[in-house]
């Protein structure tokens, strides 16, 4: 069904600059889940992702209420703001989902609670008005151990002008032993043979594949988001390997699939034990089991002075 509007397009180009600056512009598929497959297929395609945003917006906007009861518009902002997490930019999207409601009526979509703070009148303030830009939260920052290691493998990718993907990080984290642990618990050795597959995959196949090393922000990255929302649930004021692995573990690329093809069964253990972790960092950083602890510093020895003071 279709209508005159649910958002106005200045609203539609305040929720375009909240996506660009909460970093979601890569986030599509994300974003348009549990929207129907064949409303996603009809969408116009866009040259760049940020005019892709635009599009999708635009189309949703004159979307109505689709026969299961869903509106897509209301569908595409839960994912906004469940993917935005603490950024400010969420409440962005939260004031454009009451609006979205209050044009219906104020009523929920299928399994989802009633917004009580839709029903905004017309002449209600922009959404940007929604951030207060003091009381924003900030980003939960990253371990400055887990950083400097992260820190060194993107500067390693950037030296070698390779693409720093899933399998640089996963290494980063096999590097670790909490982390290593949680695939041990599952099946005994699995920590090094991943190693020797994700070095294969860095070292031989990645440089044939032609992907030249793209400049990006921590923050940028979706498994990096989604460790800031593990990181979030454990009342935990930094993001731990913990956290990480987690949110890797969560990004659904193609590397997980493989993981998740190897493990079968087995994958949800390794969710698990990863979840029954303390959420900090205490104790035992590296070396790891497996792991040549020489070998290991002489590749990473950004590292040396955390490692020394975990021994201590």
């Amino acid at each position: 069904m279709r209508n005159h509007g649910l958002l106005s397009h200045d609203a539609i180009l305040e929720l375009r600059s909240a996506v660009i600056s909460a970093g979601l512009t890569e986030s599509r598929r994300a974003l348009l889940a549990g929207i129907s497959p064949e409303l996603v297929a009809s969408l116009p395609d866009a040259a760049a992702p940020g005019a892709q945003v635009l599009t999708d917006l635009d189309a949703l906007r004159t979307t109505g209420a689709l026969a299961d009861g869903s509106v897509p518009l209301a569908t595409w902002l839960q994912n906004a703001v469940a993917l935005s997490g603490p950024r400010e930019e969420a409440a962005v999207f939260r004031r454009a989902l009451s609006l979205v409601r209050g044009a219906r009526g104020g009523t929920a979509e299928p399994g989802q609670p009633r917004d009580d703070s839709a029903g905004a009148p017309s002449g209600a303030a922009p959404l940007s008005a929604a951030i207060s830009a003091p009381a924003a939260r900030g980003r939960i920052p990253i371990d400055e151990r887990l950083l400097a290691m992260m820190d060194y493998a993107k500067s390693e990718m950037a030296r070698q002008d390779l693409r720093f993907l899933t399998p640089s990080l996963l290494l980063v984290l096999l590097d670790l032993a909490r982390p290593v642990s949680c695939f041990e618990r599952v099946t005994p050795g699995l920590s090094s043979a991943l190693r020797a597959r994700l070095h294969a995959y860095v070292g031989d196949r990645l440089p044939r594949e032609g992907m030249p090393f793209i400049p990006f922000e921590w923050s940028d990255r979706e498994d990096v988001r989604r460790a800031e929302q593990e990181a979030l649930k454990d009342n935990s004021h930094t993001i731990t390997d913990k956290h990480l692995l987690l949110g890797v573990l969560e990004s659904g690329g193609s590397t997980i699939k493989s993981l998740k093809s190897l493990l079968g069964g087995d994958y949800p253990k390794l969710v698990q034990a990863v979840r029954d972790l303390p959420a900090r960092m205490d104790g035992q950083f590296l070396p790891t089991p497996g792991i040549d602890l020489e070998d290991a510093l002489d590749r990473h020895a950004a590292w040396k002075p955390w490692i020394r003071r975990s021994r201590s």
